[in-house]
């Protein structure tokens, strides 16, 4: 599989909608190597699939797009309308969901073939649980921004304090 400019394009599109960007040259040069990088990622994704003999089922696409649809308080019609209203192909949001699935089939795969646990690391992960259980506990995430080159650094930097100012204003972490 290959990356296209038009697959560059609706990807971009697609992410402005997503994160409420100006569609602006200034935006689009932030965002094309990040978004480049993505999409080059999604398609090792995929292959990474095939190559395992992994299928993906087409209900399967469709639930993660109900899955995203309903994230934004949408059906899966009105995310297609959204993104038509827009000019962004469908056919670009099912790819990137496709990649998720695929990456996630992968990911089981590989880490069911290597994991074995034994009874006693469970009842040693239940004594510790349970002792555990009064004190108080924090759930922690993060969000990674690579700088490849000192020349992104103040891209990057910029990119931050927008992810940070949506995160102040109610955005959702996860999202």
């Amino acid at each position: 599989g290959e990356v296209s400019e038009a697959d560059l394009n609706n990807r971009m599109k697609l992410i402005m909608i997503a994160g409420n960007y100006p569609d602006s040259p200034e935006v689009r040069a932030k965002l094309q190597p990040q978004v480049l990088r993505v999409l080059i990622d999604d398609q090792l994704r995929i292959q990474e699939a095939k190559r395992l003999k992994l299928t993906v089922e087409k209900e399967e696409v469709d639930n993660e797009l109900k899955a995203a649809a309903a994230q934004n308080h949408e059906t899966l019609q009105q995310l297609k309308d959204l993104l038509a209203s827009k000019g962004v192909p469908f056919s670009t949001m099912e790819k990137q969901m496709l990649a998720q699935v695929s990456w996630r089939k992968v990911v089981q795969k590989e880490i069911r073939r290597r994991v074995e646990v034994t009874d006693d690391e469970i009842d040693a992960a239940y004594s510790k649980m349970m002792s555990a259980v009064d004190k108080k506990q924090y759930l922690v995430a993060e969000i990674f921004l690579s700088v490849d080159a000192p020349s992104d650094d103040d891209r990057v930097r910029t990119f931050a304090a927008n992810i940070e100012d949506q995160l102040q204003h109610g955005a959702n972490f996860a999202e």
